[in-house]
């Protein structure tokens, strides 16, 4: 009787099976984990913006500039009024030739969007061509009003997974009354 050295054709092909079962079976547990994950650091980035943008007070909350025509103001961290928080004024497509201030006014004026002003670190893979952006890709949005958003004024928020703001899934920095 002769030994036999190696695996046949059928072994393999029941280890191969057993492994591509195993591989199947793993996918879905880690496509919930990933889905997870964007969930709880876009939950962390928003609320360390809101912590960020509230301690952040020395301009009472306004930004100047000079046109023209003379000294103007906006609200600080939406200079634009597109309602996504400010990136560079170089990098943010919200700054223009056009808009008021333009990218220009804003540059001149030392004003260097949220990343550029705050000393914030946002996490790695959440910021794209200079822009805070959460799990998604998406800009974070941001929000003004008294005693809507608590007393910073300035509320922060994520449109969330579906990407559409006022759904349930939104992602906000203050706690809706």
């Amino acid at each position: 009787m002769t030994s036999r050295r190696g695996f046949t054709l059928i072994e393999l092909m029941v280890v191969m099976a057993i492994i591509m079962v195993l591989v199947g079976g793993s996918l879905p547990i880690y496509a919930h984990m990933k889905k997870r994950a964007k969930l709880d650091q876009t939950r962390v980035l928003v609320k360390s913006v809101g912590a960020a943008i509230s301690a952040y007070s020395s301009t009472g909350g306004v930004w100047s500039w000079m046109t023209t025509s003379g000294p103007r103001q906006a609200p600080l961290w939406d200079l634009n009024r597109d309602g996504l928080l400010d990136g560079p004024p170089d990098a943010d497509t919200g700054f223009s030739t056009t808009s008021q201030p333009t990218s220009a006014q804003a540059s001149a004026s030392g004003y260097g969007g949220f990343l550029g002003m705050t000393a914030f670190e946002a996490p790695r893979g959440l910021v794209k061509n200079r822009l805070l952006v959460d799990g998604w890709g998406n800009r974070l949005r941001v929000a003004y009003g008294a005693e809507v958003y608590g007393p910073s004024q300035v509320g922060v928020y994520s449109c969330g997974i579906d990407g559409a703001p006022g759904t349930a899934d939104d992602l906000r920095s203050w706690t809706p009354r």
